[in-house]
């Protein structure tokens, strides 16, 4: 009776699972019988993000703790990075 399930990355369900009634995550996430927490490090749903006419947060209830990238560094609970994207020409080389 008391089960409370927890849902990490999120961000990954698709349009099926969030609108589909025969979706079997569709079914858990419309079940207001249980309690349910939603996980990500990614605050984006991809599939639904042309969708003008959907509010993440009415979908899933707004955000309980927030944190950003350089808070998250900051506080050294991740390293700190830095990105080297090499540049090809036309031929394949580095430039």
């Amino acid at each position: 009776q008391n089960i409370f399930i927890i849902f990490d990355e999120f961000h990954n369900f698709s349009y099926s699972n969030i609108f589909n009634d025969d979706d079997y995550i569709n079914k858990i996430i419309k079940n207001n019988n249980h309690n349910k927490l939603y996980l990500s490090a990614t605050p984006r749903i991809y599939e639904l993000e042309d969708k003008k006419d959907i509010d993440i947060n009415e979908l899933f209830g707004n955000y309980i703790y927030k944190m950003s990238f350089s808070e998250a560094i900051y506080n050294k609970y991740i390293s700190d990075y830095e990105i080297y994207m090499p540049i090809f020409d036309m031929m394949g080389k580095v430039k």
